[in-house]
């Protein structure tokens, strides 16, 4: 962590200054390797230990979902941001092959900016192109993506999990870790 805070900002980096941060950050993540599966071990321990106070409490149903992560990936926010710039062209009446007005092009080019790396593998291979944001947002228009209906689903879920950590305090402190384990894991 205090290595990548010291590191926040790479502006002003000649090419082999970022190799060699990289190439220590690298070395730096090679050295928690022996640690990962303990947190895996650990995180299956309290999974256990989440379904026996369940049951103990009389209340024997586990659902994976509860321990899901509260904290939005990335890969979701990239997602709904790629819904919005498919409603503004949808708005607009255009076809995603036309031109597109600028604005448009802009938040396309912001998008890519933002999330290009997610279509890398640790940062290797290539980042997200222009054709490959139009071709999400096009899936996601003709998938009808219904974001209200999410956010009902979530809602319940929600609903549900209060319902359950309101059993005791063991058991919501459990969930809250199960859930920020799973955020940083993912």
């Amino acid at each position: 962590m205090n290595f990548a805070q010291k590191h926040d900002s790479y502006n002003g980096f000649s090419v082999t200054e970022l190799k060699d941060i990289f190439a220590t950050y690298v070395d730096k993540n090679n050295a928690m390797v022996a640690y990962r599966p303990i947190v895996t071990m650990l995180d299956k321990l309290n999974q256990a230990f989440l379904k026996e106070e369940l049951a103990k409490a009389g209340n024997p149903e586990f659902h994976l979902e509860w321990i899901t992560p509260v904290k939005e990936l990335d890969f979701v926010i990239q997602r709904d941001d790629a819904i919005e710039i498919g409603n503004e062209i949808k708005k607009l009446g255009l076809d995603i092959s036309s031109k597109l007005p600028e604005a448009i092009e802009n938040r396309i080019a912001e998008h890519i900016k933002r999330f290009g790396w997610l279509f890398t593998h640790h940062f290797l291979g290539e980042p997200m192109t222009r054709d490959d944001i139009l071709i999400t947002v096009e899936k996601l228009m003709e998938g009808g993506y219904d974001p209200e209906k999410i956010a009902v689903e979530n809602a319940s879920r929600n609903a549900s999990l209060d319902k359950v950590k309101a059993i005791n305090s063991n058991i919501s402190r459990h969930i809250e870790v199960a859930q920020d384990y799973a955020y940083m894991r993912s």
